[in-house]
């Protein structure tokens, strides 16, 4: 089974290349991103096809504090 990763910025303006580099360090075969999509969505497109074939999730926080 494919390793997945999700990557995601809040801000259209933003770009998710460093979490990307980050997952793909870490081994995620197939990337999900999200962009323009605000942490406090409860769906998120890509997050949710994630979720149906996980069994571990990487992620990366590296373009983000979490708003701290």
């Amino acid at each position: 089974m494919a390793r997945l990763g999700y990557a995601r910025v809040s801000l259209a303006g933003r770009n998710t290349d460093l979490q990307i580099r980050e997952l793909e360090a870490a081994g995620c075969e197939r990337i999900h991103k999200d962009q323009g999509i605000s942490g406090t969505r409860l769906s998120r497109p890509e997050l949710d096809r994630v979720r149906k074939g996980w069994k571990g999730l990487s992620f990366s926080e590296a373009d983000s504090t979490g708003g701290q």
